[in-house]
């Protein structure tokens, strides 16, 4: 005996048996790539910063008054399987900084009240981030230009020293010390003098230029 008589009850049951298995499909939680590129790590020449202090950086250091509204994810238009696009609305205000190169320039002014800066998170074989628009390109850009000039202001102590309050100066009895090899940053220059400051300290003062060397 056949359960099936008719062609159209067939295609029926055909269907009913196969509907379920289409939409069970997994879905990706693209919510899940918001928090994963937040925490993503990008580095350059040995200097590290996660992409959301990459991208709040940017609005920091370039722009007049600029703070976070929000961020936002969507399916990739040409990979929605594989890529999300992961975007942080600023608000901003008063001029930006000018770089000096006028298509920045020309976006930097262009952005007043809001800008959207926008990643492209993929997870198709391994996790890869890129720019998806001009201002993420720029963020980027800013960073290595932030980093670059942080190196060039780095120095290593090449002996033990105690800083002095000012230039050509003996140091205080209870002034900052700094042994052989510590990594400073220097803020000024004086008639042979180095004003140096400890990263991440309270720790600055001056050193003789001949107890330091330049790290680039």
């Amino acid at each position: 005996m056949h359960l099936f008589t008719h062609p159209a009850a067939y295609a029926l049951s055909l269907a009913l048996i196969l509907a379920p298995l289409a939409s069970s499909a997994p879905q990706r939680a693209i919510g899940n790539d918001l928090s994963s590129l937040r925490k993503a790590e990008c580095s350059y020449r040995g200097i590290t910063a996660t992409y959301e202090e990459v991208t709040t950086a940017y609005i920091l250091e370039n722009y007049a008054g600029g703070h976070l509204l929000r961020w936002h994810v969507q399916p990739s238009p040409q990979n929605p399987d594989s890529e999300t696009l992961v975007t942080a609305v600023y608000e901003v205000e008063g001029p930006p900084t000018l770089d000096g190169r006028p298509f920045i320039d020309r976006l930097r002014s262009n952005a007043s009240p809001s800008i959207d800066i926008t990643w492209r998170y993929s997870s198709l074989a391994a996790v890869r981030i890129d720019p998806a628009n001009d201002y993420a390109r720029d963020a980027l850009e800013s960073f290595t230009h932030t980093v670059d000039s942080f190196i060039a202001r780095m120095v290593i102590t090449l002996e033990d020293i105690a800083l002095s309050s000012a230039p050509n100066t003996l140091p205080a009895a209870k002034g900052a010390f700094v042994s052989q090899g510590t990594v400073l940053l220097v803020e000024g220059y004086e008639s042979g003098w180095i004003e140096v400051r400890q990263p991440s300290s309270l720790v600055s003062g001056w050193a003789p230029q001949t107890s330091l060397k330049s790290l680039e």
